[in-house]
């Protein structure tokens, strides 16, 4: 186990800079990813900002994730679980909605630092504090990727042992600390695993890098 967020990201250090990134640009998914990212982004000296990705839950349980939405409203959904809960297309349409107002929401909270630079040609390096189903992170991959970037590396603490063939393919390079074959919520793998508030994020955002080169 991880002791806490930041005890991870330290551990991701060498094993991110061994890839010898040529001016990488780290982007984090908030808000757990954050912390995660910030030693990686002192190590790197490099600019750190977020993308908005945000898990569509199941009606009855908001933590079981049927699909995902991008920065841009693009929305990835598994089907195959969508009509095994035989959720109405009203109720769907209703869910993307407010989550995709809630990225506008969050949007504001984070301003500038939610705002991608420029990242065609250049390396970017994906963080979270852990991937369970995935679909926060393939859409937030698939979103960087109509950005024209050099390569997508994503780099987690941990996730599923029959996930890291599927996100190997999906990003360029995958770093990660631990791959388990029993899997039932990231926050196993953590002693201390608080919710991380917006201004916890904002915090160390200022702290760490100026929103623009």
């Amino acid at each position: 186990m991880f002791h806490d967020r930041r005890e991870a990201g330290k551990l991701l250090v060498p094993k991110v800079t061994a890839l010898n990134l040529e001016r990488p640009i780290i982007i984090a998914i908030p808000r757990g990813g954050i912390v995660v990212a910030a030693d990686l982004a002192t190590e790197l000296d490099s600019p750190l900002f977020v993308v908005l990705t945000r898990k569509l839950g199941a009606p009855m349980n908001p933590e079981y994730a049927i699909g995902a939405v991008a920065p841009d409203g693009t929305v990835e959904l598994n089907d195959y679980v969508v009509q095994e809960l035989d959720i109405a297309e009203v109720t769907l349409k209703s869910m993307i909605e407010a989550t995709r107002h809630d990225i506008q929401n969050r949007s504001q909270i984070y301003g500038t630092y939610a705002i991608l630079p420029d990242l065609r040609d250049r390396n970017i390096i994906l963080v979270d504090d852990g991937i369970a189903t995935g679909y926060t992170t393939r859409v937030a991959i698939t979103y960087l990727r109509s950005k024209y970037p050099k390569s997508i590396t994503l780099a987690v603490p941990v996730l599923p042992k029959d996930r890291v063939d599927a996100f190997s393919l999906y990003a360029d390079n995958l770093v990660y600390l631990k791959a388990p074959e029993f899997f039932a919520a990231v926050g196993q793998f953590y002693r201390d695993f608080p919710q991380v508030t917006h201004e916890e994020v904002l915090s160390l955002l200022r702290t760490l890098n100026s929103p623009t080169e």
